[in-house]
Parts: C-alpha cells; structure tokens; sequence
C-alpha cells in the first residue's frame, strides 16, 4: 500500500492534501433554470465558428493569458444589439508557441460547427465571450422541421450544492429537462422583454456564477447579522471553482507533512 511506511500523521495529511487538491480544481456550477439563464444573458446570436486560433493576449482587468478566438457567421441574432454578419468570440485557454493554459469545463469551439451562443457585452478588443463557460453554449439537431438546442446547460442533470447551498427552485429545474427549439427560446426572450417594460425597476435573477459567488461570499462575510454579502466585480475568466482558504489550507498541510517527517526520522535514528 502507498502509505503504508509513512508516519500516521503524514499519510493522513497527504491523503487530505490529494483530496483537496482534486476538490480545487474542479469546477462547480450552480445549475438554475434555463429561462434564468435566457434572462442574464444579454446577447444571444445563432451561427457557424470558423477560423478557430490560439493567440495571446490580455485580460480585462490587465493579466496575460491566452485566448482561443473564433469567427462566428451571424445567422441570427436572437438577443441583444449585436450587428454585422460576423463577429469575433472567443474562451479563455488554448495552446500557444508550446505553452498551453487548460480551463476546466471551458465551452468547446469547433471548426464549421452551427451553434447558438450566449454571449456577454463586447470586450475591449471587440470581441464577445461565451457566458458561463460551457454552460452557455448549444449545438443544434433538427426534429420535425424545428431546431432543438442540444447541449450547454442541459448537460447538466442535477443540481451542486457546495457548503449546503439551496438549489433553485426545484419545480422551475424541471424546465432545463425539456426539449426547447429555436422558436420557443424566442418566444421566452420576448415574454421576458415584456415583462420588464412592464416592470422595468425589478432586478434580474443571479446567473449560475453570481450565485456561486454571491453564496460563497455570503458564507464567508464576518457579519452575520445580514446573512449576505455584495457580489464581487464580474471578471472575463472561468468562475470560481473552490472557495477562498483552500490554497492556505493546502499549505498549511504540506507544512505538515514536512514536519511529521522529520520527526519520523528523527525517531528512526
């Protein structure tokens, strides 16, 4: 057995350590109704990627990274003011002159490929992200003569809970089980018009990702008489996937492990 020369102490903290760490980097959503999604997403454009490339660049809030951007041939706009018959999207990650920047359960370009994306206002370089990662985006397979969106956030068949956070409403989930065509997303971005001109003062539902972050921070705010907390800045990258002092933690349990082996030694000899 792997552990089974090593001191108790460090064979238990090498074990918590592996398991936080694969905790760390697995990316959580918090999964809420397909019409909540529609609501929050202030683009939504039907069309072809193309021209699928790598290059670098730099974040919205100034940090170098690298882009995967594609040219996507506007076949619709479902959603937004977004004109023009091809625009520029692109996703955080992709390989680059040998360095590769992998994102979890980042959204998925491939060449030719009809799809439907919910896309977030432009970026300074003009170009438009996939909102939520692959949550966001939607191939496409035709039923009876109507489109079906397939994919994105219907991949998603229950719900996660981190810390014992509620889940929506677990009636209203129930709607991200059925099938949905272009046409009836259509028809809900209208409805979802009307009812703000009627009621243009009331605040739309949190995204998958505000609600993760609004609940970690929440959970984590040292006043408790609210049980809440202001949601932080949006930023261009992935979400959130742990919760703030994992990394201190793992320290804190390397630190450890170093010292239980040094006693362990110490005591051999």
């Amino acid at each position: 057995m792997l552990l089974k020369n090593l001191p108790p102490l460090y064979g238990i903290s090498s074990f918590l350590l592996i398991f936080i760490s694969a905790q760390a980097y697995a990316t959580s959503f918090y999964i809420v109704p397909f019409s909540t999604l529609v609501q929050n997403t202030p683009n939504m454009v039907l069309g072809t990627l193309q021209n699928i490339h790598p290059e670098h660049g730099t974040t919205n809030t100034g940090e170098k990274t690298i882009f995967t951007f594609a040219d996507l041939t506007v076949e619709e706009v479902l959603k937004g003011q977004i004109s023009g018959t091809q625009i520029l999207v692109r996703k955080l990650g992709g390989s680059k002159d040998g360095v590769t920047l992998d994102i979890p359960s980042s959204v998925q370009f491939k060449e030719n490929e009809q799809a439907v994306l919910f896309l977030g206002p432009p970026n300074p370089d003009n170009s438009y992200e996939v909102t939520e990662m692959e949550l966001g985006k939607f191939g496409l397979k035709e039923v009876g003569g109507e489109k079906i969106l397939t994919g994105g956030i219907f991949n998603f068949n229950t719900v996660d809970l981190p810390f014992g956070m509620q889940s929506d409403d677990q009636e209203r989930l129930k709607e991200n089980h059925k099938s949905w065509s272009i046409g009836e997303l259509k028809k809900l971005i209208q409805n979802q018009a009307k009812a703000q001109d009627t009621n243009p003062k009331s605040s739309p539902p949190l995204s998958p990702v505000q609600a993760l972050q609004g609940t970690v921070q929440a959970h984590q705010s040292p006043d408790s008489g609210s049980g809440s907390a202001p949601l932080p800045p949006p930023s261009d990258g992935p979400s959130p996937s742990h919760f703030t002092g994992v990394d201190g933690l793992k320290w804190a349990l390397i630190l450890v492990s170093g010292l239980s082996i040094i006693l362990w030694y110490t005591k051999r000899r």
